[in-house]
C-alpha cells in the first residue's frame, strides 16, 4: 500500500546531479557526491518512456495512473512481464512475458492474478486447482494446508516489521508552526519510552498474529544482520511496574480520579489509539494497546479508519498513535531515511525530526568504509530507541500456499525461512517454473496450460481488502501487515 506517493527527496533523488542519455541504450548519471547506498537503489530509479511522461507535472505525477486509453495497447514498462489487461481498482489482471526483458527469459508465458476478498474462497479455489498460488493467508488457514496433497503452505519470515507510531510534532512545513492536533503527552520522549514497557510483544504475536511472528526490537529486521543494532537484554520486556516508574519519574502522576495527570498537573485526556479498519490484526493490536495503558493509569479510546483515510490523518497531523508496518530493503537506507526531517509531510509518519539524527544519516550515505557505515546506522537507531517515534512491536511472517505439483524453483527471501512472492525485487517471477523443469530440462509442464502446449500460466491470488492499489504499489515497499496486501 502506498500510504504517500511522495518522491523521496531524501534517497536516490538527492544525490543525483544530472542524468543524460550518451545513446539510445546507455544512460549516465552522475552523482553531487558518493552515496553508497545508490547502486542498491537503481531498483527504485526506474527508466520511464519520455514520449509518456515528459508531459507530466510534478503535480500530476503523484496522481497519474499511467494507463493507456486504448485497453489494446500495455503499459509501457520495462520488467519481465506485460500487463495486458486489468486497471488500478479492478479484480483481475493478466501479465504476458516481455521476452525482450534485459534480465532473462521468464520460464512462463503469463501471469493472470486474480484479487480475492474472501480468504475462504481463495483456499477453496486453491484446493480445487483453480488457482496455482495463495498469498495472504492466516495462520489457521496454513496449517490446515499442511499435509495436502499437492499444495506446499509456509509462513515465511517478512523483510520487515509492524509498530505503533506515535505523533511526535506534527508542523506547518511552510511555516514551522505546529500542526494538527496531538495530544501534548505523545510529543515527551520520556512519555513515550514509558510506554514501551506497558506492551506485552509476546502476547501481539501469540494473539493478534496468531503466532505467525516474532517479538520485535528495533526497525532493522533479524535477517539483515549486518547493520543491526543490539538492544538492551531487557530493552523491550513487558514491565508495566518499570512503565509506571518511568512515568512517575517524568513527571506524568496519577491523580485523585485515578489516573495519569500531566507534569504541569492538568489532565491527560484520552489518548486516540487508530486502528485500521482492513486489518483485523491492527484492530486487535490497539484494543491490546488500550487495555494496557489502562494498567499503567492513561485513558484512550479506539477508532478504526480505512487505510486511505488514516494516511490523511497522519499526514495532517491529527493523531496521536496508529498503527501499521513496513518492509525494509536489504539496505537500510530508505527505512531510516524516513526519520529524517526533510521526510516530513512525505514519507515520514511520525513526524520525528533531529538534527543530529540527520547529520548521523547524511554521514552513513556517504561511508565508503562498510564497518564505519554500519556503526553510524546502529547509533541511529539507538537514537530511535530513545526517542521512541515507534513502539516496534511484531517482525511477522506471511502465510502463502502453492500448488508444488505444478510450481518449483521458488527461493525464500529470506533464505531460508522468507517469503516467496512478495519479495524484494522479482527474481521469484524468473525462477519460478513448472514442476520437473526448474532445472532447464524439458518436460510436460502439469501446470495451468491455458495458452497452448508449452505456454505455462501461473494463475496466482493476492487477498486484497483495498482493491484501488493492487499492483505495483507494493514495490514502493511501503506497509503491510499479514492481512492486508494493498
Amino acid at each position: 500500500m502506498l500510504k504517500n506517493p511522495a518522491v523521496d527527496t531524501v534517497g536516490v533523488g538527492e544525490s543525483v546531479a544530472s542524468v543524460e542519455a550518451p545513446s539510445p541504450t546507455e544512460v549516465k548519471i552522475t552523482l553531487k557526491d558518493v552515496d553508497t547506498h545508490f547502486p542498491e537503489s537503481m531498483a527504485d530509479f526506474p527508466v520511464v518512456p519520455e514520449h509518456i511522461w515528459k508531459n507530466v507535472s510534478e503535480d500530476d505525477v503523484k496522481t497519474y495512473a499511467n494507463e493507456p486509453e486504448n485497453e489494446d495497447q500495455p503499459v509501457v514498462g520495462s520488467g519481465p512481464f506485460e500487463l495486458v489487461e486489468g486497471k488500478a481498482g479492478g479484480s483481475t489482471y493478466r501479465f504476458v512475458r516481455n521476452d525482450d526483458y534485459w534480465g532473462g527469459k521468464p520460464k512462463m508465458a503469463e501471469v493472470d492474478m486474480s484479487v480475492y476478498r474472501s480468504e475462504d474462497t481463495q483456499i477453496q479455489a486453491l484446493k480445487a486447482g483453480e488457482i496455482d498460488f495463495a498469498e495472504g493467508i492466516d495462520a489457521l488457514q496454513v496449517k490446515a494446508l499442511q499435509g495436502q496433497s499437492g499444495i506446499t503452505a509456509i509462513e515465511g519470515d517478512s523483510p520487515g516489521f509492524d509498530e505503533i507510531a506515535f505523533n511526535t510534532g506534527s508542523v506547518d512545513l511552510k511555516t514551522g508552526k505546529p500542526m494538527g492536533d496531538p495530544n501534548p503527552a505523545v510529543l515527551d520522549p520520556k512519555f513515550r519510552f514509558a510506554l514501551n514497557f506497558a506492551i506485552d510483544r509476546q502476547k501481539i504475536v501469540d494473539k493478534a498474529y496468531q503466532g505467525a511472528g516474532t517479538p520485535a526490537e528495533n526497525i532493522i529486521p533479524p535477517a539483515y544482520t549486518s547493520y543491526r543494532w543490539g538492544a538492551p537484554a531487557d530493552g523491550y520486556a513487558y514491565d508495566p511496574a518499570k512503565a509506571k516508574q518511568l512515568l512517575d519519574e517524568a513527571g506524568y502522576k496519577v491523580g485523585d480520579d485515578g489516573w495519569r495527570k500531566m507534569p504541569d498537573g492538568s489532565p491527560i485526556g484520552k489518548l486516540r489509539l487508530y486502528a485500521r479498519s482492513d486489518s483485523e490484526t491492527s484492530i486487535n493490536v490497539m484494543a491490546f494497546f488500550q487495555e494496557w495503558l489502562k494498567d499503567v493509569q492513561i485513558d484512550s479510546k479506539v477508532t478504526n479508519f480505512e487505510s486511505s483515510k488514516l494516511t490523511n490523518i497522519i499526514l495532517d497531523g491529527e493523531f496521536d498513535t496508529f498503527e501499521w508496518g513496513w518492509y525494509v530493503e536489504p539496505d537500510p537506507d530508505s527505512i531510516l531515511s524516513y526519520f529524517t526531517c526533510g521526510q516530513r509531510g512525505g514519507w515520514s509518519d511520525s513526524w520525528y525530526c533531529n538534527p543530529a539524527y540527520d547529520k548521523l544519516y547524511k554521514e552513513q550515505a556517504s561511508a565508503t568504509d562498510d564497518a564505519k557505515r554500519a556503526d553510524i546506522v546502529k547509533q541511529m537507531q539507538q537514537m530511535l530507541y530513545d526517542d521512541m517515534p515507534y513502539l516496534v512491536t511484531v517482525y511477522s511472517q506471511i502465510g502463502e500456499a502453492y500448488r508444488s505439483d505444478r510450481w518449483e524453483g521458488f527461493v525464500p527471501q529470506p533464505n531460508p525461512g522468507g517469503i516467496l512472492l512478495l519479495q524484494y525485487g522479482h527474481a521469484n517471477y524468473l525462477n519460478m517454473a513448472p514442476a520437473g523443469t526448474a532445472a532447464g530440462h524439458p518436460g510436460q509442464s502439469t501446470g495451468s496450460d491455458n495458452a497452448g502446449s508449452g505456454q505455462v500460466v501461473l494463475i496466482l491470488v493476492v487477498i486484497v481488502v483495498l482493491g484501488a492499489a493492487v499492483v505495483g504499489a507494493w514495490l514502493m515497499m511501503r506497509r503491510r501487515t499479514a492481512d492486508d496486501r494493498e
